[in-house]
């Protein structure tokens, strides 16, 4: 229960002419509840260390086959230009 009181019944089911009322916090009421109202949720997803261990190793094994090496360009290039970073690579 997210308000405060209405343990008791307000008034007794028959014989007041009233409508029946089981609690003055009933969400029909002012004063009352919210029906279906928002409610914190946790939305992070549990996941086991091994499992995650092995989607991280097979990430990294799929992503080295396509990973190319550059082994040394040293002294190949007059200025730093992405063009002739390319020809060196095409090369």
């Amino acid at each position: 229960s997210e308000v405060r009181g209405g343990g008791r019944k307000p008034q007794k089911q028959k014989g007041t002419g009233n409508a029946r009322m089981g609690s003055r916090r009933t969400p029909l009421r002012p004063g009352g509840g919210v029906v279906f109202g928002p409610k914190p949720k946790d939305w992070s997803i549990k996941m086991n260390k091994k499992e995650k261990r092995l989607a991280l190793a097979t990430t990294l094994m799929n992503a080295s086959c396509d990973t190319v090496v550059v082994e040394d360009l040293d002294g190949k290039f007059s200025d730093r230009k992405t063009k002739n970073m390319e020809a060196a690579l095409q090369a």
